[in-house]
């Protein structure tokens, strides 16, 4: 004789959490199925980077840009007779592109792109 067991209701998880991204945009694909086992520092989903990689290739073109300009300015300031502040505003334009990029590359790091 089998005997059976049927019962109605519903399964309630005695464990939760709440998993936050690091980047924001569209979620593309999901990298686990439910019921998974996931450690910490697993990758579970991968983030559109399209805007990521457009802001990253900007910061690149901002930065070389200014690396030119100053490395030109340089290279005449004593021809110009540009004074040293100026000199120095571009040092600072120059660092704040490469700044920019370096914040690119790593928001783009987050996409796991």
């Amino acid at each position: 004789m089998d005997r059976k067991l049927v019962l109605v209701g519903s399964v309630i998880s005695n464990q939760e959490t709440q998993i936050l991204s690091q980047a924001a945009g569209e979620i593309t694909d999901l990298k686990f199925n439910l019921g998974d086992f996931k450690t910490k520092g697993s990758l579970l989903a991968l983030v559109d980077n399209k805007v990521k990689k457009l802001a990253l290739e900007t910061a690149n073109s901002t930065m070389q840009n200014s690396m030119r300009t100053l490395q030109s300015i340089k290279s005449y300031m004593k021809e110009m007779l540009l004074q040293r502040p100026s000199i120095v505003t571009l040092e600072f334009a120059s660092e704040n592109a490469r700044i920019q990029v370096d914040q690119a590359k790593q928001q783009l790091e987050y996409t796991r792109g």
